[in-house]
């Protein structure tokens, strides 16, 4: 098993790293300190669903 980071996920993915992130926290993840890892199966289970999905994510103004 392969633990990929956010960024490892964008690379992966072509999505910008905040999105990546945003996926990463959103799907069955291990957190070590401050930082976010999903299996690569974990991953290439939620990209490839059975069924289409909506993901949203929001954004905080600042």
């Amino acid at each position: 098993m392969k633990l990929l980071s956010p960024q490892q996920v964008s690379e992966l993915t072509g999505l910008p790293y905040g999105k990546s992130l945003a996926l990463v926290k959103l799907l069955n993840h291990i957190q070590i300190d401050r930082r976010y890892y999903v299996s690569e199966d974990t991953l290439r289970s939620f990209l490839n669903p059975s069924e289409p999905i909506l993901v949203t994510t929001t954004q905080q103004e600042e």
